[in-house]
């Protein structure tokens, strides 16, 4: 949920968000009160799929903002779900993933130069 923007905008963001496999890279932190971006690149990972979030949490999520799961499924109904490509969600089989902060050239593409 995106609360405090409008319906459609809603919608469009969650049309966007949901080939991102629930990951999305923050440079900010959000309990410091800074100009943003500000901070190392961590990455955040939404819940995407029934189970992954306790049900007590999500109810009182739903008390708190006064919002319906339920009906926000029914308008979300026609946002398309791409296919998972392999090895998207590695962490569910433990493979931890995490981004360094590195003055050198440390790039995929630079590494798959330099096989080649």
């Amino acid at each position: 949920m995106a609360p405090g923007i409008p319906a459609v905008a809603e919608h469009e963001l969650m049309e966007k968000l949901v080939g991102t496999y629930g990951k999305t890279i923050h440079t900010w932190h959000t309990d410091q009160d800074r100009t943003l971006p500000v901070g190392a690149p961590m990455i955040m990972m939404g819940f995407t799929k029934d189970g992954q979030l306790h049900p007590g949490l999500l109810s009182e999520r739903d008390k708190r903002f006064n919002i319906s799961t339920a009906d926000i499924r029914k308008r979300r109904a026609d946002i398309r779900v791409p296919a998972i490509v392999p090895g998207a969600n590695a962490w569910e089989q433990g493979i931890i993933r995490q981004f360094t902060i590195s003055s050198s050239p440390d790039s995929v593409l630079l590494k798959h130069e330099m096989k080649h």
